[in-house]
C-alpha cells in the first residue's frame, strides 16, 4: 500500500535520479569549499545536517498518504477543476509561491513558528546541505498552507508536486558560491538574495520571504537588494548542538516561559520577537561551525 502511494508522487518515483544530481551538488560544493577557500567542512555540523534530512526523508514518506487524501479531499469539493496542463501548472506555481511566501511569514513573525523554523537558521554556514536543516514539525504541517489550493481545483498531485518544486528551489539558493546577478536578484530568489534572509542579525530575518520570486517582497515591503558579507545563525543555537535540541529546545523553552500580558508579536520588532524564544538573545559574530 505504501508503495503504491509513493509511486504517485513524480519526485519520489525519480527519487534515485533526484538522490544522485542532489549528493553530488552537495559532494562537489564542500570538495570546493575545502580546496578552494581553505574551509574543511565541521564534522558535527555535516553529521547534524545529515541526520536531521534522513529523519525528514522518512517523514516525508510516511506522511505522503495523508497529503494525498487532504489534497484530494478537497480538490472533489472544488466548484469547477483544472485539466492538469502547463497553462494550469504555471497559475499554480505562482499560487504556490504566494502562498510559501506568507508560510515562510508565519514562521518568522510568530512567537511558535519562529519556535520552529529557528532550526533550520542555526546553520552558520549557508550551503547546500544547510538547506536540509528543517525542522521535523514545520515540516509535517507545512503543507497544511497550501491544502487551500486544491479547493481552486487543481490536480492535487500537480499541486503536490508543485509544493515539492517550489521547495526545491530552495536548495539552489542556499550556496555562497554563485556570484550576484544584477537582474535576477531583482525580481527572482537568488543565492545572493537568500544570504541576506539568512542573517544572524535579527533586523535582516524580516527580509526575502519568497521562494522563487521577489515580487511578493517587493509589494509587501520586505524586499531587500543583499548584502555582500553575511554572518549566519541564531544567537543563543549552536549550529553543532544535540539534534534533539535543535529540533524542540526552542519549542520547549518558549512554553516553559510565562508570556508576558501584551507581549504579542509584533511586525516591526522582529528582535523582540526572537528574544521569545530564549531572553537575553543578543546578535554577535561568530566563527563558522
Amino acid at each position: 500500500m505504501l508503495v503504491s502511494i509513493l509511486d504517485a508522487d513524480p519526485l519520489w518515483t525519480h527519487r534515485g535520479g533526484v538522490a544522485v544530481v542532489v549528493g553530488a551538488l552537495i559532494v562537489a560544493e564542500l570538495i570546493y569549499v575545502a580546496a578552494v577557500k581553505g574551509k574543511a567542512p565541521a564534522v558535527r555540523t555535516t553529521l547534524t545536517d545529515c541526520t536531521i534530512f534522513a529523519v525528514n526523508l522518512g517523514e516525508r514518506a510516511l506522511t505522503l498518504g495523508v497529503r494525498l487524501a487532504l489534497f484530494g479531499g478537497l480538490s472533489s469539493l472544488a466548484p469547477f477543476h483544472w485539466d492538469a496542463s502547463l497553462a494550469s501548472a504555471l497559475v499554480g506555481y505562482v499560487l504556490v509561491d504566494f502562498v510559501y511566501y506568507w508560510k515562510h511569514r508565519f514562521f518568522h513573525r510568530t512567537r511558535i513558528g519562529w519556535a520552529l523554523h529557528s532550526t533550520h537558521h542555526s546553520s552558520r554556514s549557508l550551503n547546500f546541505l544547510a538547506a536540509f536543516r528543517l525542522n521535523w514539525i514545520e515540516a509535517a504541517v507545512g503543507y497544511l498552507f497550501f491544502a487551500p489550493l486544491a479547493l481552486l481545483g487543481f490536480d492535487p498531485l500537480l499541486l503536490l508536486l508543485l509544493v515539492e518544486v517550489n521547495d526545491g528551489w530552495q536548495f539552489v539558493c542556499h550556496t555562497e558560491l554563485v556570484n550576484p546577478f544584477r537582474f535576477l536578484d531583482a525580481w527572482v530568489n537568488t543565492p545572493n538574495i537568500h544570504r541576506v534572509h539568512h542573517a544572524r542579525d535579527p533586523s535582516l530575518h524580516g527580509r526575502n520571504f519568497g521562494s522563487t520570486f521577489m515580487l511578493w517582497d517587493r509589494m509587501f515591503g520586505t524586499y531587500h537588494p543583499g548584502l555582500s558579507s553575511v554572518v549566519y545563525g541564531v544567537a543563543d543555537l549552536p549550529p553543532h548542538a544535540n539534534v534533539l535540541e535543535l529540533q524542540f529546545g526552542p519549542l520547549l523553552r518558549l512554553f516553559a516561559r510565562p508570556r508576558a500580558a501584551g507581549a504579542a508579536p509584533s511586525e516591526n520588532n522582529i528582535a523582540g520577537l526572537k528574544s521569545a524564544v530564549r531572553p537575553g538573545s543578543a546578535v554577535r559574530r561568530g566563527t563558522s561551525q
